[in-house]
């Protein structure tokens, strides 16, 4: 299954100290903001002669440098009675 991840700033998770919702989808709209992300070296000492992401190594999905007055990583977490999908609950 192809899906597009994209952010939703306006959909703040209550449980966390600043969280928001990151949706997938099939339903390709193009590039818009809230589906633009970066790939960054998640470790900046990994010996890599330059600043680009090389396959085997660490990275973190940071959101649109313009979706947000500062950058959002994505992360995720175990499924519990507190932390779950709120429409699949999964």
């Amino acid at each position: 299954m192809n899906g597009l991840l994209s952010t939703d700033t306006s959909d703040r998770i209550s449980n966390n100290d600043e969280a928001y919702g990151v949706t997938a989808s099939a339903r390709n709209s193009g590039a818009i903001a809230r589906s633009v992300f970066v790939l960054e070296r998640g470790d900046e000492k990994d010996g890599a002669p330059d600043n680009c992401v090389h396959y085997g190594q660490k990275v973190r999905i940071r959101s649109n440098q313009w979706i947000y007055q500062k950058p959002l990583y994505l992360s995720s977490t175990q499924i519990s009675p507190i932390s779950y999908a709120r429409f699949s609950r999964n």
